[in-house]
């Protein structure tokens, strides 16, 4: 398995970039619900190492080693065996056991 790219920019519609790496979990969700809206008719090109990003996605592809590997929704590539599935049931593990930790 290769591994998940550690960063995303957001291109607003004044031309300003609006980096979304380390920012808090709510603060991200703001940012990816409201794309489809700033969107509009237009294509987006999403980059997230935080897999359940994609979920808002109408269609997501995933590359290992610079080739598409799988493409579909998010709810279809976690259901079926393959690199999507891999990396969201090691990224949810991991989450469980930051919460494990957490007082």
């Amino acid at each position: 398995m290769s591994g998940t790219i550690m960063g995303a920019r957001s291109r607003r519609r004044d031309g300003h970039t609006v980096r979304t790496v380390c920012t808090r979990t709510r603060a991200e969700h703001r940012i990816f619900t409201g794309l489809r809206n700033l969107a509009g008719d237009r294509a987006v090109v999403l980059v997230t190492h935080n897999l359940a990003n994609t979920s808002v996605a109408d269609r997501v592809v995933v590359l290992e080693k610079g080739r598409v590997v799988q493409n579909g929704t998010f709810h279809e590539l976690v259901s079926r065996p393959g690199l999507m599935q891999d990396l969201w049931r090691l990224q949810q593990d991991r989450d469980a056991y930051r919460q494990r930790e957490q007082p």
